[in-house]
Protein backbone atom coordinates (compact mmCIF):
# COMPACT_ATOMS: atom_id res chain seq x y z
CA UNK A 1 0.00 0.00 0.00
CA UNK A 2 1.19 3.09 -1.00
CA UNK A 3 2.26 5.52 1.79
CA UNK A 4 1.40 8.58 0.18
CA UNK A 5 -2.40 9.50 -1.78
CA UNK A 6 -1.18 10.41 -5.10
CA UNK A 7 -3.57 13.58 -6.89
CA UNK A 8 -3.68 14.96 -10.14
CA UNK A 9 -4.01 18.70 -10.93
CA UNK A 10 -6.48 19.36 -13.81
CA UNK A 11 -4.22 20.17 -16.48
CA UNK A 12 -1.78 16.84 -15.91
CA UNK A 13 -4.78 14.87 -18.36
CA UNK A 14 -3.81 16.59 -20.61
CA UNK A 15 -0.17 16.69 -20.26
CA UNK A 16 -0.32 12.78 -20.13
CA UNK A 17 -2.22 12.62 -23.39
CA UNK A 18 0.55 14.42 -24.99
CA UNK A 19 2.94 12.24 -24.42
CA UNK A 20 4.85 8.94 -26.19
CA UNK A 21 3.19 5.59 -24.97
CA UNK A 22 6.48 4.30 -24.09
CA UNK A 23 7.19 7.37 -22.09
CA UNK A 24 4.02 7.64 -20.68
CA UNK A 25 4.36 4.02 -18.91
CA UNK A 26 8.04 5.02 -17.75
CA UNK A 27 5.99 8.29 -16.03
CA UNK A 28 3.39 6.30 -14.85
CA UNK A 29 6.05 4.11 -13.18
CA UNK A 30 7.95 6.90 -11.81
CA UNK A 31 4.61 8.47 -9.72
CA UNK A 32 4.12 5.19 -7.72
CA UNK A 33 7.10 5.17 -6.82
CA UNK A 34 6.87 8.71 -5.69
CA UNK A 35 3.54 7.72 -3.83
CA UNK A 36 6.25 4.99 -1.93
CA UNK A 37 9.24 7.59 -0.98
CA UNK A 38 8.53 11.29 -2.32
CA UNK A 39 11.72 12.33 -1.90
CA UNK A 40 13.99 9.43 -2.79
CA UNK A 41 15.74 10.57 -6.13
CA UNK A 42 13.79 13.80 -6.47
CA UNK A 43 14.90 17.75 -6.19
CA UNK A 44 13.32 20.46 -4.17
CA UNK A 45 12.86 23.31 -5.85
CA UNK A 46 14.64 26.37 -4.52
CA UNK A 47 11.84 28.60 -3.05
CA UNK A 48 9.27 26.53 -3.37
CA UNK A 49 7.39 23.75 -2.06
CA UNK A 50 7.27 21.71 -4.90
CA UNK A 51 9.93 19.01 -6.37
CA UNK A 52 10.86 17.71 -9.68
CA UNK A 53 11.47 14.34 -10.51
CA UNK A 54 13.05 13.34 -14.15
CA UNK A 55 11.78 10.26 -16.42
CA UNK A 56 14.09 10.65 -19.07
CA UNK A 57 13.73 14.22 -20.88
CA UNK A 58 10.67 14.69 -18.82
CA UNK A 59 10.37 16.55 -15.68
CA UNK A 60 6.94 15.45 -13.16
CA UNK A 61 6.56 18.53 -10.84
CA UNK A 62 4.53 17.78 -7.93
CA UNK A 63 3.95 19.29 -4.34
CA UNK A 64 3.78 17.12 -1.17
CA UNK A 65 1.70 17.43 2.25
CA UNK A 66 3.24 15.64 4.78
CA UNK A 67 0.52 16.41 7.12
CA UNK A 68 -2.21 14.97 5.08
CA UNK A 69 0.32 12.28 3.31
CA UNK A 70 -0.81 13.72 -0.55
CA UNK A 71 1.16 14.61 -3.36
CA UNK A 72 -0.17 16.12 -6.02
CA UNK A 73 1.53 15.96 -9.41
CA UNK A 74 0.76 19.32 -10.87
CA UNK A 75 2.70 19.21 -14.25
CA UNK A 76 4.26 16.44 -16.52
CA UNK A 77 6.48 17.86 -19.53
CA UNK A 78 9.48 17.94 -21.70
CA UNK A 79 11.89 19.71 -19.75
CA UNK A 80 12.55 22.69 -22.35
CA UNK A 81 8.37 23.26 -21.32
CA UNK A 82 7.37 22.27 -17.97
CA UNK A 83 9.16 25.38 -15.49
CA UNK A 84 8.48 28.17 -17.78
CA UNK A 85 4.44 26.70 -18.02
CA UNK A 86 4.91 26.20 -14.42
CA UNK A 87 5.81 29.49 -13.69
CA UNK A 88 3.31 31.55 -15.58
CA UNK A 89 0.96 29.69 -12.99
CA UNK A 90 2.88 30.18 -9.51
CA UNK A 91 4.07 33.20 -9.82
CA UNK A 92 1.50 35.69 -10.66
CA UNK A 93 2.25 39.15 -9.44
CA UNK A 94 5.61 37.93 -7.84
CA UNK A 95 8.34 39.34 -9.18
CA UNK A 96 10.98 38.87 -5.70
CA UNK A 97 12.73 36.10 -6.94
CA UNK A 98 13.86 37.37 -10.10
CA UNK A 99 13.75 35.86 -13.39
CA UNK A 100 15.55 32.29 -13.16
CA UNK A 101 13.64 31.66 -9.79
CA UNK A 102 11.92 28.05 -10.95
CA UNK A 103 15.17 26.98 -12.61
CA UNK A 104 17.76 26.58 -9.75
CA UNK A 105 16.95 23.60 -7.60
CA UNK A 106 18.70 22.67 -4.28
CA UNK A 107 19.24 18.84 -3.15
CA UNK A 108 16.51 17.12 -1.16
CA UNK A 109 16.75 16.11 2.32
CA UNK A 110 17.20 12.12 2.60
Amino acid sequence: MPAYRVEFAASVRRDFQRLAPSTRSRVDERIKSLAMEPRRGSQKLTGQSAHRARVGDHRILYEIDDGARVITITRVRHYREVYSSWRADHSAGDTSRGPHWITRVARADR
